[in-house]
Order: structure tokens, then sequence, then C-alpha cells
């Protein structure tokens, strides 16, 4: 008996797990974990403008979180469940591909090791890469549309690639470029050669010339991934049963061009995931997922040849629950651990602040610039999209200022990068002497338990000694 046939209900079980791990996020914190989500929504709120499509990192995938804007939510829950609804979506056109290419079981295998991967290895929640995630589809949608040998699609794929994710778009066209051999009437071995030497050649233009990939223009301290993280990792059964899944992929003679792109691709994400073997430890995890959801497909592949080498359907049946049941109870656990660790950290935006930032929305001119005085966490970045209004932050040396000098300096530097309010988090610091003694230069015009926002003299008011006088 075909195992694809009793394993039918378990794709069906399948996209359940999928949805519960998904969603758990969602259910379980108020605010995004991680990640740039206000810069984010912030884009998304102002994308609709069409002059500003083409100028934001991301716009397709934040032309589409724009609509999420119809949902009665907050901005935070918003970008909370497009970033689960972008994960239910990845993990349902990661089955769709698998199972064109190795049938149901493998797909629902696959969908399974997606799932329980939200918090345990894949970086999207605990980093809120939500534009990454979301080009996950799309490159998904683009292996499909080669299963499908579709040009049309192909061209289009792409196309959606390049405009949700540049890092995902290049990693897919370098794939290309890699196994363009394959293409033509070569023989095997050349082609093999071929394929390895460009490999070789890409890696030491990654290592030689890293500011021309996408990212790789970042320092990003210390190494993300280890042999030893994956080794510890939730899907650790396919990374056994991956080299096995790999050798039988290569040897689907009906997938054609796809198995060639595929074992390209793999190499390829294989050298990302790992970088820092060759010198270039540059935002690994960011790269992360292309080599995890090669490690997926290939060991649900595996997975699948293992089991089905066993004739008793209901051996299969135990050995796949003794398996996936407890690597699933296991994630939730952890995963539910980890939302609950972060709900509520200081460093997330609160109601206080987010209180202050409405209430500028409504009570500050629209051309004000605030300056923020300490990049306290997560939460300060909200302040522009909550409150409307532009914003920079005390950052050396962006910002070439201090607020321990004298009244008239301050106010001084302060008119020469135009700024008008200085907005304090006081429960993570404290507020220099000298704006609690010059109240007429500095005025209070919005507090709360925790923050503090200060109006700066009008540029008409030049007597800056007099208006500087103690109180």
């Amino acid at each position: 008996m075909s195992f694809k046939r009793f394993i039918s209900p378990y794709w069906i079980l399948s996209i359940i797990v999928l949805f519960f791990f998904s969603f758990q996020y969602f259910f379980s914190s108020t605010v995004p974990i991680g990640g740039d989500a206000a810069s984010h929504v912030y884009s998304a709120k102002e994308i609709l403008n069409l002059k500003r499509f083409f100028s934001v990192p991301y716009p397709l995938t934040e032309f589409l979180f724009s609509f999420s804007q119809i949902l009665p939510l907050s901005w935070e829950k918003r970008f909370i469940f497009w970033t689960c609804l972008g994960y239910l979506l990845a993990g349902i056109t990661l089955g769709v591909n698998l199972k064109k290419i190795s049938g149901t079981a493998a797909a629902s295998f696959g969908v399974i090791f997606w799932a329980i991967s939200t918090w345990n290895i894949l970086p999207f929640y605990r980093d809120g890469t939500m534009p990454q995630l979301w080009s996950m589809i799309f490159l998904n949608f683009f292996i499909y549309f080669l299963i499908k040998k579709s040009k049309i699609g192909i061209i289009v794929a792409l196309i959606l690639l390049k405009y949700s994710h540049p890092a995902t778009f290049a990693v897919a066209v370098l794939a290309l470029l890699l196994s363009w051999p394959y293409f033509f009437r070569i023989k095997l071995i050349l082609k093999n050669l071929i394929i390895i030497g460009e490999t070789l050649g890409l890696i030491l233009i990654l290592m030689f010339f890293p500011n021309k990939f996408p990212y790789f223009d970042i320092s990003a301290p210390g190494v993300f991934l280890s042999l030893e993280s994956i080794s510890k990792s939730i899907i650790l059964p396919a990374v056994i049963l991956s080299p096995i899944g790999l050798v039988l992929f290569l040897k689907t003679k009906q997938l054609g061009y796809t198995r060639y792109y595929l074992f390209a691709f793999s190499l390829l994400s294989f050298f990302l995931l790992f970088s820092h073997w060759l010198g270039t430890p540059n935002f690994e995890r960011r790269f992360a997922p292309y080599g995890i959801t090669m490690i997926i497909i290939f060991g649900s592949i595996g997975l699948n040849k293992i089991l089905n080498s066993f004739t008793k359907k209901w051996i299969r049946i135990t050995l796949s629950l003794l398996l996936l049941f407890p690597l699933a109870v296991n994630a939730g656990l952890t995963s539910r651990e980890m939302y609950h660790e972060f709900e509520g950290g200081r460093k997330a935006l609160h109601p206080e602040e987010k209180e202050a930032y409405i209430w500028m929305s409504k009570n500050i001119p629209a051309d004000s610039l605030i300056l923020q005085t300490n990049e306290r966490g997560r939460g300060a970045e909200w302040l522009r999209v909550y409150s409307e209004r532009e914003n920079i932050f005390l950052t050396p040396p962006y910002v070439k200022m201090t607020l321990f000098s004298s009244c008239e300096e301050i106010i001084r530097n302060a008119r020469l990068m135009h700024i008008t309010h200085i907005f304090f988090y006081q429960w993570a610091e404290k507020i220099p002497n000298v704006f609690n003694d010059n109240a007429n230069a500095f005025q209070i015009i919005y507090k709360n338990k925790f923050v503090t926002l200060f109006k700066l003299p009008d540029q008409n008011i030049t007597n800056l000694n007099q208006l500087c006088s103690r109180n």
C-alpha cells in the first residue's frame, strides 16, 4: 500500500499543527519581539503614496502589509498578525512544492518541520524580519513554477522576489547563475565541474567583495549560527536525514532542471549559513532561512524514504508519531516560554510611551523634530509611528551635542539641527539638572510616570541669557 494513501489525513493534521505554531505568537504577545517592526509599520503607513513605493527597502511586502490597516487591531498586533500569516503561507507553499517533488507524505513532514521551527531555529519571529518571511512565499512560488516549467510564472516570481526582499532575490538569482550549465547539452561530469568551480568562485567573491552582496556590508559581531546550534535544534532529524533526501532528490529524473537548481541553491545557502568558516560572519542568522529551508525539504524526503521502507502501515504511523509528536510538544513549550519571557520586557513598547506618542500627534506642530535622548529599546522606535512626527536619536556621531552642558549651549546646538522638542525616558535615565533648573527655557508640555517631553524655546527668542536664568 502506498504511504501517500495513509498519510493524506496527516496532510490536514500538518496544516493544523502549522496554524497552531504560526499563530501561537499572535495569541501570546502584545508587542513585536525584536527586529525593526516600527520601521516596517512606518513604511506601510506611507507606502500607499506612490512616490514612496520604490524608496522603501521592501516595497512589495510593505505594500501588502499596508492592507492590514483594515484590521481592528493596534499596529503592534497587526505586525504580529501579518508575520504569523506570512509564516502560515510560507509553510503551506513549502508543502505544496514538497508534494510536487516527493508526494503528500514528504509534504506533511516538511510542513511540520517548518511549523515547529518558529522559535527554535528560524529567526523570523525573534528578529522581526517580516519582509524576509513573506519573500519565502514568493521563493516557493518561484520553485513551483520551475517545477511546472512555466516561463511566465518564473519571470513573475522573480519580479515579486525582487521587490519583496533583495537578499532572497539575490540568492535565487545567484543559484540560477550557478546552475546554468544544466540548461545545455553538456556531459554530466563537465556540468558538475562547472557548477563546483562557479561555487568556489562565488565564495571567493563574497569573501573579498562582501559589500557587493545585500546585507554583507552590515557589520554583525559574533557568529549567529554554528554546527552545535544546528545539532541542538528542533529539526535535528531533518538535519540527519537531509543527505539521504538530497541523493534521492537528485535521482528524480522527472524534475528536470529543478533538481539542479535546488542543488545549486543548497550549495549557496550552505555557504551563507556557515560563512564564518571562511571569515565573513556577517548576518548569518538573516541568511539562515535559505539553508534551513533546504534542510527541511531534503530531510522530509529522506524521512519519507525511511518510513516507506516499512511495509506495515501501523509501523509507519507509529514511527512518524513517535518522532514528530515529542518534537511538536517540546517546540510548543519552548516557544511559550520565550513569548512569556519577552512579553512585558522593558525593551518593548509600553503603554505610557505609546500614550505620550499619541498625545504628541494631536498636540504639537506637524513640522516638529523630536530628539529622543535614549535608544533604550525597541519602544523608542515607535515614536515616529504614533506621533507622526520626525525624530532623531541622541547618538554620536549623528547628533553632536550633549545634554549636560549649559542651557544656552543646548539651545544653540538644538537650533542648528532644527530640534523643537526633547523626549526623555526617565525610567531609564536621569534628566540633567539643567532642564529642571531652567523651566523658562525648557518647558514641560507632557509628563507621565515614565516619560517627559520638553519644548524648546521658539527660534524668534534671541536673548538666551535672560531665558536661561535659573528659576
